[in-house]
């Protein structure tokens, strides 16, 4: 081996340990592990692949990354180029890297993140992983965001984000934009599901349908935000249908937000329904007390504007159903404070907040026991009582659950309004909780009581009567 094959071994061993820290480790397998360092002139750095597929994948995915792990570990700003390796050792010492000098250097430039993002909000720095304050109310759907930003196409695709209205579905959607900007040289495409269809009647009316479907079904990473606006929309459904599949095929990432399940938006096709749901389908609840009271401390300070701990509990325990109205709220109370120099507390705090608050859902016991024993057709007073048949008792657990996790009640104040002990009311979450991962139908009956709950049933809510 000569001493310029071992300086080219050397410094790619070294930049294989860094990315190996970066990436997941059947990526590394896959994408990196078969590369083979080849030669360096200068500052061009010359690697060996199979075959042009992975050439072509490799110049397409991971060269911006390659370039930075090289860099790291050497101090120089290193031109990428890949090379079919040879079948002999004769060959391998004549052969030259398959794309000529002025392919090389396209293929090794780093194309501009703004100019890879399409619709995306490239500088709405608040939307990242970073920033994203994680509870038991979100933790799933935060950890297949993570997986697919980390882990793109392999991992979870599509991904279904869906929950009532502010609560951070978009947000963890543009986490997983940015994400993939910074680690990937692909585009990001960014529209609402009421932009896609606009493009498309656009598309139809200037009999240009082909740049509408290039541009959709050519992204590395596609993202539409508000996917319940395509219900009941039969021309919009079947478009959507093809640029899902056409984008799959082309190795392209899909993540979708939506206030209820794919199987609850009016007007789908079966087929679209079982396209939407053969990913990964993921739901965010309201978050918890301490979740809320998170959110707030993050969000503070972000701002650079701390606020009193009498303040953040204030409203943390005030505003309990809405991010997007928590956050409002604490820009009044510090707007406040900035422009009268004066600390908003007591009666000044309760003033200051009144209409945003009066605008939550009062949820109690009674309201929600009322809600759920209409939904199955029972009557309260079945809720409240001893009666141990399913029809009664799922209903009662449900209710228990609900009561658990949308109020701040204990268990013991909850159990007293059931009439029954705070182990019945601790079995019950346990036992519901327990179910909604692996009971269909029961996720979409607490799905539409609880949308039905914070007003957000847009149609989706339906009256169930349970025979006998």
């Amino acid at each position: 081996m000569t001493e310029r094959r071992k300086d080219v071994s050397e410094l790619w061993g070294r930049a294989c340990s860094h990315l190996k820290e970066l990436l997941h480790p059947n990526i590394y397998s896959r994408w990196i592990d078969v590369i083979t360092p080849r030669s360096i002139e200068d500052n061009n750095l010359t690697l060996g692949v199979d075959n042009d597929f992975y050439q072509t994948w490799l110049e397409d995915n991971y060269l911006d990354l390659i370039k930075k792990a090289v860099e790291s570990v050497s101090g120089f700003e290193p031109n990428i180029y890949f090379s079919i390796n040879p079948q002999s050792q004769t060959q391998e010492q004549s052969s030259e890297a398959r794309a000529p000098p002025q392919r090389r250097e396209e293929a090794s430039r780093v194309v501009p993140i703004n100019k890879r993002a399409i619709g995306f909000p490239v500088n709405d720095k608040r939307s990242t992983f970073d920033n994203f304050v994680v509870g038991p109310s979100n933790d799933f759907a935060h950890g297949a965001a993570l997986a697919v930003a980390q882990n793109p196409v392999k991992e979870y695709n599509p991904l279904f984000i869906y929950g009532p209205s502010g609560l951070g579905k978009t947000h963890l959607a543009k986490a997983i934009g940015h994400h993939f900007l910074q680690n990937s040289g692909k585009t990001v495409l960014y529209s609402a599901a009421e932009g896609f269809g606009n493009e498309y009647v656009i598309g139809l009316k200037e009999k240009n349908l082909e740049n509408f479907r290039k541009k959709f079904r050519k992204a590395g990473l596609l993202i539409i935000d508000d996917v319940q606006f395509l219900g009941n929309k039969t021309k919009f459904c079947e478009e959507f249908f093809h640029t899902f599949n056409a984008l799959l095929l082309n190795g392209g990432q899909l993540v979708m937000t939506s206030d209820r399940p794919p199987s609850e938006i009016d007007g789908l096709e079966g087929r679209l329904i079982s396209r939407l749901e053969s990913g990964l389908v993921a739901d965010i609840m309201p978050p918890e007390l301490e979740t809320r009271a998170g959110i707030i401390r993050e969000k503070a300070a972000q701002r650079g504007s701390p606020v009193s701990e009498e303040a953040a509990t204030y409203i943390a325990g005030n505003i309990r159903y809405n991010i997007r109205r928590l956050e409002g709220a604490l820009n009044r109370v510090t707007a406040y404070e900035k422009l009268t120099s004066r600390p908003a507390t007591g009666d000044r705090l309760k003033t200051l907040l009144r209409d945003t608050i009066d605008e939550e859902p009062s949820l109690t016991p009674e309201i929600i026991s009322s809600t759920v024993a209409d939904y199955y057709g029972v009557r309260v007073s079945d809720l409240k009582g001893k009666c141990r048949e399913r029809r009664i008792a799922r209903p009662r657990q449900i209710a228990m659950y609900l009561c658990d996790r949308l109020t701040e009640d204990t268990q013991g104040v909850i159990g007293t309004y059931f009439e029954k002990t705070h182990a019945t009311v601790n079995h019950a979450y346990k036992l519901i909780n327990k179910l909604t991962a692996e009971d269909k139908p029961l996720h979409r009956d607490l799905d539409n009581i609880t949308r039905k709950l914070l007003g957000q049933e847009s149609g989706a809510y339906r009256k169930k009567v349970t025979s006998n």
